[in-house]
């Protein structure tokens, strides 16, 4: 496990060089004082960006649910407050996820990506093509084993996340 603080170690200009470009997995710390959406990116903000909108939940044999973006939300609040609060979810087209991950919302852009951007890891976004990314998920959500083709920069605005990595050789394993 490597861990890499911008802040206190070395000039975050020598994140591409050690870890971006040469893809090696790093946990970064130190970064939420300078995130403006670890402020901004209330629910309520959230809401008022996109509640209006539907977002569709995909499952395994390309089955779905369709959920307001706003219910969503209302319900990761709820989360804090209700245990019951997944009573209100529809049953999921899954045979191993039991509750709605709003994943894959986006591309961000405009305000959402400002206030997204961490400058003191992407001074110099055109180095790099990257697209970002919302994936919002009420306690206990889970995504199933998988791999990704590109990069990831995972940034927890409230709650926790567990991530497990594994070698590159374990893909031909996953179904």
């Amino acid at each position: 496990q490597i861990i890499f603080n911008p802040f206190r170690q070395r000039p975050a200009s020598l994140f591409f060089d050690e870890f971006y470009l040469p893809a090696r997995p790093v946990i970064i710390t130190g970064l939420v004082r300078e995130w403006p959406a670890f402020t901004r990116w209330t629910i309520d903000h959230l809401k008022e960006l996109f509640g209006a909108r539907q977002h569709t939940f995909r499952y395994e044999d390309s089955k779905t649910i369709t959920l307001p973006v706003a219910a969503y939300l209302d319900a990761l609040l709820a989360s804090d407050r209700d245990p019951t609060f997944a009573r209100g979810f529809p049953t999921l087209p899954s045979a191993t996820e039991r509750l709605p991950y709003m994943r894959h919302f986006g591309p961000l852009g405009g305000p959402l990506l400002t206030e997204y951007a961490i400058a003191s890891l992407f001074p110099d976004p055109s180095r790099i093509n990257f697209s970002s990314f919302l994936f919002c998920g009420v306690p206990a959500t889970k995504t199933n084993c998988h791999y990704d083709w590109t990069h990831n920069f995972v940034g927890m605005i409230r709650g926790t996340k567990h991530v497990t990595l594994l070698p590159p050789k374990a893909e031909q394993d996953m179904a």
